[in-house]
């Protein structure tokens, strides 16, 4: 098995639930429930229009997951590894962390970094 197959009995997702009105930008992001170094981080993303689409890195392997906060959930879905979602959520991250007032930017980066191994084809 390698990087790009799919996890048997869990979902996936590639492409916008609802397409987005652009600009994307990130709303918030952070640790959701569970403390360091195993948790979870969440990512929420805004479009034009104001719909928050919420995304998480799930908390063993750091891959980008779109839907609830715990990959175990029903509404949660792994983020398809090469897809555009996944460049369209990376490439909002990666616009953030070029602002300086980002809060807490050094873990947002550091998540991104795992996340991406398993993100890219």
């Amino acid at each position: 098995m390698d990087d790009s197959t799919p996890i048997p009995g869990f979902s996936e997702i590639s492409d916008w639930p609802t397409p987005p009105a652009l600009p994307l930008s990130l709303q918030s992001h952070g640790f959701y429930r569970d403390p360091n170094p195993y948790c979870t981080h969440y990512v929420d993303i805004v479009d034009a229009d104001g719909n928050v689409f919420p995304f998480f890195f799930e908390r063993f392997l750091g891959r980008l997951c779109y839907g609830a906060t715990n990959e175990t959930s029903d509404d949660a879905a792994f983020v398809t590894s090469g897809s555009a979602l996944a460049d369209d959520v990376f490439a909002v991250m990666t616009a953030a962390l070029e602002n300086d007032d980002l809060d807490d930017a050094d873990r947002l980066r550091d998540v991104m970094d795992r996340g991406l191994h398993w993100s890219q084809r």
